[in-house]
C-alpha cells in the first residue's frame, strides 16, 4: 500500500531527534510514496523554542539536497509547521513562496507562552476564532491536530462543541483538510478528572467533524490499466432514481463484506449554485456596462494567465495568473464587497449591480456504452486482497434488495448489458482485468499445450507417447502451488506466465527420457534396462537444464511485481523434475511394456 506523511518535524525544533536523511531513509525503508518536512517554523521576534530565522536556509537546503539525493525513490516536500499571527503577513507570504506548503500548527494564541494551554472559555474562544482567521488567509494547506485545546481545557463542554463546530464549518467552507494526529494515542491514556482519556485526538471532536462530512481514506492505487478503483459496481437500470436507490443498497453491501474498504459512490451530494445576474438598469446608471461586470468578476474569480515570466535558470517559463487571493473570495460576501469602477470615476460595490440567486447544481450523470450507470467504488485489505473473494456469493446478497415491484437485478462479470429494462449489477474494475488476464492466459497456455504434442506427435509418430511425455506439466504444477503457499504469496498474472514458460522445459525432460529409452529399445535391450539407464544418462543433462533455470529466475524472486513468475519458475521446475524422473519412466513402463515385451 503507498503510503504518505505530510506533517514530519527533524531536530531543529528541539523536539525530535533525526535529520531530514534520517527520515527519509526511514520513509523509503517502509515504502512510502511521500513525505513533508514541515518543522516548526520560525517567527519575526519569536519568543519559543523553535527553530531560529538565521537556519530557515539551511534547512531548507537540507531538504533540497535530500529530496534531489532520492527523487527516484521518493517524493520530499519542503514545509513549515506555524502558529499564526496577523501581523507577521509578509513573514508567512515568503515562506510559503520558498516552500511547497504551510501547515497550521495554532499553538499559541497571543505571546504567553503557556497560552496554548486553554483553560477558560475565554481562552478558548480566542482560539478558535484566530484559527478560523488563519484558515481564511489563504496561507495554509492544511490544520494540525485541530482538537489541541482538549490538551488542557477542564472538560468537554458546550464551549467546546461550538469551537469544534466553528472550525469544522471553516475547513468545509475553505475546502482545508483537518489532519487527525494520533501522536496522543501514542502516548498513551492519561488520568483527567473525568476517568482515563487521550490529550488527543478527542472522540467528541471527530464525532462532530464526521457530521459535517469528513471522509478520510488511505487508498492503493490499483494496478495494471486505468480503472476507477479496484472494485467496482456498475449499476444499471430503467430509471436514474431507482439506479441510485440501488447503489446505495449495493454500497451497503460491500461495507459489510469483509476485507473490503474505503467504500464509496460517483454520487454527488447536493451542491449549491450561486447565479449572479447583473442588474442591467443599475449598471447603466453607475456607468457600468454590464459586460464589464461579467468581465471583471470573471477574471478576478478565475485564475485566468496574463503572460509569462522568463528566467534564464529556468528551462520552461513561468507562468503569471491573475487571480484574487483565497482569503478575498471565501465567501458570497466577499464577492459582493468587490468594487468595480465606472466611466465617471465612481467606485461601485458588486452587491449594487447584480442579483444573487441560489440554486441547486445539477448532479453529473454518468453513461457508459451510452447507458446511465451509477459507479460504486471498493478497495481491499485485509488478509484477502483479491477482489475474487469479496464478489464470491454476491449473488445471494443482491437478490435479497428491495428493488421496484416487476424488476429483478442480473449479475454480470465479463460483459455489459445489453438493454436497460431490469436492473444490473456489472462488476468491473481490476477484478475484470483479472479475470480478462487470466482467461487470455489460460487460453495461451491451451495453446501451448496443444502445439507441442503436435510436435512431438510428428516426431515419435505416436499419439500416446506424447501424453506420457507431458505429463511433466501438471507435476510442474505440484511444485508451483507449493512454492506459492511456502512463500505465503499470490498466484499472480505473471505466476501464470512462469508456468506456461515451464511447460516446453518440463516437457523437454521428458523428451530426452523417453527418447533415449526408445533408443535403447530398438538396440533390442529390455525395457526396464532401457529405463535404468535412461535414468543413469540423462539425469545429468536434465538437472543441468533445471539448473539454469532455477538459477536465472532466482534473481528475481524476491522483486514485488515478477515474485509469481520467479516462484512458479524456481519451485515448479526443482519439484517437477525430481517427480519427472521417477514418475514419467514409471508410466512409460506401465503404458508400453506389453508392447515392447512382444516386440522382443
Amino acid at each position: 500500500m503507498k503510503k504518505t506523511n505530510f506533517h514530519t518535524h527533524v531536530y531543529r525544533c528541539g523536539h525530535a531527534k533525526g535529520d531530514v536523511i534520517d527520515y527519509v531513509n526511514e520513509a523509503i525503508k517502509n515504502n512510502y510514496e511521500a513525505i513533508g518536512i514541515s518543522d516548526h517554523g520560525p517567527l519575526p521576534d519569536y519568543l519559543f523554542d523553535r527553530m531560529k530565522l538565521e537556519e530557515v536556509e539551511d534547512y531548507l537546503n537540507d531538504i533540497e539536497l535530500v529530496k534531489n539525493k532520492f527523487q527516484d525513490k521518493i517524493k520530499v516536500y519542503k514545509s513549515f509547521e506555524l502558529e499564526y499571527f496577523k501581523e507577521f503577513d509578509s513573514h508567512y507570504k515568503k515562506l510559503k513562496e520558498k516552500t511547497d506548503y504551510l501547515v497550521l500548527g495554532h499553538h499559541y494564541f497571543d505571546f504567553d507562552i503557556s497560552s496554548w494551554h486553554v483553560l477558560t472559555k475565554e481562552n478558548l474562544d480566542s482560539y478558535y476564532k484566530e484559527m478560523v482567521e488563519a484558515m481564511r488567509t489563504g496561507y495554509f494547506s492544511f490544520v494540525a491536530h485541530p482538537d489541541l485545546f482538549c490538551f488542557r481545557y477542564p472538560k468537554w463542554d458546550e464551549n467546546c462543541i461550538r469551537a469544534t463546530e466553528e472550525i469544522c464549518k471553516a475547513s468545509l467552507e475553505l475546502d482545508i483538510p483537518l489532519e487527525l494526529n494520533a501522536n496522543g494515542v501514542r502516548k498513551g491514556l492519561v488520568e483527567k478528572f473525568e476517568g482515563l482519556r487521550y490529550n488527543y485526538p478527542r472522540q467528541e471532536f471527530w464525532e462532530i467533524a464526521k457530521k459535517y462530512g469528513a471522509n478520510v481514506k488511505i487508498v492503493e492505487v490499483p494496478p495494471g490499466p486505468p480503472v476507477l478503483s479496484t472494485l467496482v459496481a456498475e449499476v444499471y437500470g430503467p430509471n436514474y432514481e431507482d439506479q441510485i436507490k440501488v447503489a446505495n443498497q449495493v454500497k451497503t453491501i460491500l461495507e459489510t463484506t469483509s476485507d473490503v474498504v474505503d467504500t464509496d459512490w460517483m454520487v454527488e451530494a447536493p451542491q449549491v449554485e450561486y447565479k449572479l445576474e447583473v442588474d442591467r438598469e443599475k449598471a447603466m446608471l453607475n456607468g457600468i456596462a454590464p459586460q464589464q461586470v461579467v468581465g471583471n468578476l470573471t477574471y478576478l474569480l478565475r485564475e485566468m494567465p496574463v503572460s509569462n515570466l522568463y528566467d534564464e535558470r529556468s528551462n520552461n517559463p513561468v507562468g503569471i495568473t491573475l487571480s484574487l487571493a483565497d482569503k478575498d473570495k471565501t465567501s458570497m460576501q466577499d464577492i459582493q464587497n468587490l468594487k468595480i469602477k465606472g466611466s465617471r470615476g465612481n467606485v461601485v460595490p458588486v452587491s449594487d449591480l447584480v442579483k444573487v440567486t441560489t440554486d441547486t447544481l445539477q448532479n453529473t450523470i454518468y453513461r457508459k456504452d451510452q447507458k446511465r450507470v451509477v459507479y460504486v467504488l471498493a478497495d481491499m485489505a485485509g488478509a484477502l486482497e483479491s477482489p475474487v473473494y469479496a464478489i464470491l456469493g454476491m449473488n445471494e446478497k443482491l437478490e435479497k434488495m428491495q428493488l421496484p415491484k416487476g424488476y429483478k437485478v442480473n449479475e454480470l462479470y465479463m460483459d455489459s448489458p445489453s438493454d436497460e429494462s431490469d436492473f444490473t449489477v456489472k462488476w468491473d474494475g481490476e477484478w475484470q482485468i483479472t479475470l480478462e488476464v487470466f482467461r487470455d492466459l489460460g487460453a495461451a497456455f491451451l495453446v501451448v499445450i496443444i502445439i507441442i504434442y503436435m510436435l512431438i506427435v510428428g516426431w515419435f509418430q505416436n499419439f500416446k507417447t506424447p501424453l506420457v511425455m507431458m505429463v511433466a506439466i501438471p507435476l510442474s504444477l505440484v511444485g508451483i502451488v507449493l512454492g506459492h503457499w511456502v512463500l505465503g504469496a499470490f498466484f499472480t498474472a505473471t505466476s501464470f506466465i512462469g508456468m506456461i514458460a515451464l511447460a516446453g522445459v518440463m516437457v523437454r525432460n521428458s523428451v530426452l527420457l523417453i527418447d533415449f529409452i526408445e533408443i535403447r529399445l530398438n538396440d533390442g535391450i529390455p525395457i526396464k534396462q532401457a529405463i535404468i539407464e535412461a535414468g543413469a544418462v540423462r539425469t545429468t543433462p536434465i538437472l543441468l537444464t533445471t539448473g539454469a533455470v532455477v538459477i536465472g529466475a532466482s534473481i528475481i524472486l524476491f522483486d514485488p511485481i515478477f515474485q509469481g513468475l520467479a516462484i512458479s519458475l524456481v519451485a515448479g521446475a526443482i519439484v517437477s523434475t525430481l517427480l519427472t524422473l521417477i514418475v514419467v519412466p514409471l508410466i512409460y513402463y506401465i503404458t508400453e511394456r506389453k508392447k515392447w515385451e512382444k516386440n522382443n
